[in-house]
């Protein structure tokens, strides 16, 4: 299952209101990605020298473009620093919940949902005091939270928040912004992870009219919904379509967002599992592992989409007969999935499952027992 992984332009992610995030497709399913939550817009450099800046403006700034960056230590730093400049104020929480916005996002990008989740909610509980529950900057919070919702599979209260947040966006911008977008894709991922898959397609299409309209067809933003429909593509077994849509989608990223960015890597992972069903190993191995390399040098060694990229080898080592390296990748991806998403997350439940096999393969039948049983019982 994809991990979160689905970027907008900066252009359009350094614009008041903020880090808005958006589900992007990773190794298998849908996943996320964020817009940051901003103050000022004309700094031109890595720290906003703009001397009519307030420093909490500076160092948010800062953080928010480290963050599209995927620099994610330095956008932790930034982060920090404009917390205690915010907490400073007793005037204006504003600066407040944009910040705690902004680390929810940094923690749910490095794969923790739990502290993205109570950081998220604090922030809205902030913004609604100081705005109201029908303002954009609500809205923004509400889809963020959703995302994390959709990533630790609670689909019922992600579904309720992203249609409370686009009902919010289309009364205040109108059906054809990209706000609007940002809302369709991400109930389109949901509606992927659910097998939903005609309803998926409906909103993939709107949001990709709205954005290739307003932003071009070479932007990251249009990538981001070719590459999720070249995994709704794969999920139906559409593989020509699927390897279309996300080579496409890779060629526009890679001059957008450059070959080693995460989000470049989700969609070599995807692309790599096209492949392995299409039985072009040679092919998908190499788009794995300069994904892994990527995710495992911007993100962790414990990340979902370090996991997933691993998954993908096991599978592949799987169908070339190397058991011994399937079951060593697998055996890594298990124990990355169940420390950050628990046992009992689809994607910890899959893991689980290919790990067995493996293991039974391998003719140690007790370990694959014992492994199963400990699954949910409507899994078994």
């Amino acid at each position: 299952m994809a991990q979160t992984k689905k970027i907008p332009a900066i252009s359009d992610l350094l614009k008041a209101g903020g880090l808005i995030v958006v589900l992007l497709a990773s190794a298998s399913c849908a996943a996320v990605v964020a817009a940051p939550e901003a103050a000022d817009k004309s700094a031109t450099g890595d720290i906003d020298t703009n001397s009519d800046a307030s420093l909490w403006s500076r160092y948010n700034y800062s953080g928010r473009r480290a963050l599209i960056k995927a620099d994610y230590k330095r956008a932790e730093l930034l982060f920090k620093l404009a917390l205690i400049e915010a907490q400073k104020s007793d005037k204006d929480d504003r600066p407040l919940a944009a910040t705690l916005n902004n680390i929810a996002e940094l923690r749910r990008l490095q794969g923790k949902y739990k502290e993205a989740e109570q950081l998220y909610k604090e922030s809205i509980a902030i913004k609604i005091k100081l705005l109201g529950e029908d303002s954009l900057a609500v809205a923004n919070s509400l889809n963020n939270l959703a995302v994390v919702y959709t990533e630790m599979a609670n689909y019922p209260e992600a579904e309720k928040l992203y249609k409370k947040s686009l009902a919010i966006r289309e009364k205040l911008l109108g059906k054809d912004d990209l706000n609007i977008a940002s809302s369709l894709v991400n109930l389109g991922a949901m509606y992927d992870y659910q097998g939903k898959y005609a309803e998926s397609d409906a909103m993939y299409k709107r949001a990709l009219a709205i954005r290739d309209n307003i932003l071009g067809g070479d932007s990251a933003e249009v990538a981001n919904v070719l590459q999720n429909l070249g995994l709704l593509a794969e999920h139906q077994d559409k593989t020509d379509v699927a390897e279309d849509l996300l080579k496409k989608a890779l060629a526009i990223d890679e001059k957008a967002l450059g070959a080693d960015h995460p989000q470049t890597a989700g969609i070599q992972a995807a692309l790599a599992e096209v492949f392995i069903k299409e039985g072009k190993l040679d092919q998908a191995e190499s788009l794995l592992r300069r994904a892994l390399t990527t995710h495992q040098h911007a993100l962790t060694f414990k990340h979902p989409d370090v996991a997933s990229d691993l998954v993908k080898i096991g599978e592949l080592d799987e169908k070339r007969g190397n058991n011994k390296e399937a079951e060593r990748a697998l055996k890594n991806a298990l124990a990355i999935r169940k420390e950050l998403l628990g046992p009992r997350h689809p994607d910890t439940i899959k893991a689980t499952q290919a790990y067995a096999d493996v293991l039974r393969k391998l003719g140690r039948n007790k370990e694959a027992k014992n492994l199963e049983s400990a699954l949910p019982r409507s899994i078994k």
